[in-house]
């Protein structure tokens, strides 16, 4: 990644805020630097993420590669958006080499939406099984005893 994208990214950064009852939230913290993010997803019915938006405390190839990631997770289904935030893939989705001592920063933000989106994921699957038992139970209270 250029030091101009990073600049770019850091001072202009995009997607940027919390979105208002958002169906995904995750967060990740560094111990060694002190970073802190928040990841929040708008998830539509078909599983593809509307709109992904973040908050950081953290240096600008942080910030940088909170921004590259929210936008290009936009349009992409749940899936597709926890594929592209393994570490090499999200190595790739930068564009040029991003420096050996920044790419804890690059995992860290990736960290965090992994989070937002195992918890949209979670979220589903509990709602799901909620409603399987409530027509099991249903089921069973409308069986004639005899």
């Amino acid at each position: 990644m250029s030091a101009s994208l990073v600049t770019q990214h850091f001072f202009a950064p995009l997607n940027v805020g919390e979105i208002e009852n958002p169906e995904g939230i995750g967060s990740a913290a560094s111990l060694s630097c002190g970073a802190v993010l928040r990841v929040s997803l708008r998830v539509d019915e078909a599983q593809r993420i509307s709109a992904a938006k973040f908050k950081v405390s953290g240096c600008s190839y942080l910030v940088a590669a909170c921004s590259i990631l929210s936008t290009a997770l936009t349009g992409k289904t749940t899936g597709e958006a926890a594929v592209m935030c393994q570490p090499a893939t999200a190595l790739q989705l930068m564009g040029e080499t991003w420096p050996a001592e920044k790419r804890d920063c690059l995992a860290l933000s990736s960290r965090g939406f992994v989070a937002a989106i195992s918890n949209y994921s979670d979220a589903v699957r509990d709602r799901s099984a909620g409603s399987s038992l409530r027509r099991a139970a249903a089921g069973r209270a409308a069986r004639p005893r005899g």
